[in-house]
Parts: structure tokens; sequence; C-alpha cells
């Protein structure tokens, strides 16, 4: 068996070496894949839903390349997506703050940077 490294770096649109991928397999099958940390609003909250590669788009012949990564970037790399979906997507209200003492979504840094695949 090849050995594949546990975190690896793949190509963005700008053809940079940006995005932080770790490795995953799934008890019930010998393949293994890499995902990316996503997130979306869940009740309220900020949640990971993670994008599943197949290793066939990194290693194969029409495969996108990659460079060798660490837990550490993961770590910023999940962190940075995190507050960039936060920037860009939560959007709070001031009137619901003000009047009606909503607060921003907790920031959980365990859940946020967890090198667990999440569905």
């Amino acid at each position: 068996m090849i050995h594949k490294p546990r975190y690896i770096k793949i190509v963005d649109e700008n053809g940079d070496f940006t995005r932080v991928l770790r490795l995953h397999k799934f008890p019930d099958t010998s393949k293994v894949f890499y995902f990316e940390p996503m997130f979306w609003l869940k009740d309220g909250r900020l949640a990971r839903k993670d994008s599943l590669f197949e290793v066939d788009y990194i290693y194969g012949a029409d495969g996108c390349g990659f460079l060798p990564s660490n837990l550490t970037e993961f770590r910023k790399y999940c962190r940075k997506k995190h507050q960039k979906f936060k920037d860009d997507e939560v959007l709070v209200n001031r009137y619901a703050v003000d009047f009606l003492g909503a607060k921003e979504p907790p920031y959980d840094d365990r859940h946020v940077t967890s090198v667990k695949y999440f569905v």
C-alpha cells in the first residue's frame, strides 16, 4: 500500500496551494478520501459540513496536484474558513441585537478546528 500524507494542500481557484485537506478513511470501505472543512448555519449556530474529495481527484492522472501539509496549517485553514463564512454569510441584524437581545453565534475553537469528518 502506498503511504498517503495525512494533510495536504491543493490548489484554489487562483492556482495557489492554499486549500488544506485531511485524510479520512471510512470503516466500512478500503478507500480513502480527503476532506476540506466547510461551514453552514444550523439552528442558529455555525456548524461544520465538510466537502469530500476522492483520492483520484488528487493523485490521478488528471488530478489537481498537491503539496504536503500539517496539523498546524490545517487548523489555521479551519479558522480562516470559519471567519470567511461568518463575514460573508452571517448577517447580524442590529434591531435583533439591540431590542431582542440576539447574539452572534458562539465560537468554539475545538469544534472549528476538529480533525473529525463532519457530514
